[in-house]
């Protein structure tokens, strides 16, 4: 499949990549999950590669 090139790119670097506010990812997937979908990551829990993993592995608990 042929994509097109983008109209718009953008680069974040590093010191934009922590969030200044988490989202809740509890009333996001109350209603996703039951969608099939579900969300998980460091916009959740603060910008940590750590808690992302543990919240994804929590995430994908509920799954199942």
């Amino acid at each position: 499949m042929w994509l097109a090139n983008p109209y718009f790119t953008d680069i974040c670097h590093w010191r934009s990549a922590l969030p200044a506010e988490t989202s809740d990812a509890e009333q996001l997937n109350a209603i996703a999950i039951p969608l099939g979908l579900a969300f998980c990551g460091d916009a959740f829990v603060g910008g940590r590669v750590h808690l992302a993993l543990e919240h994804g592995v929590a995430v994908a608990r509920q799954l199942t």
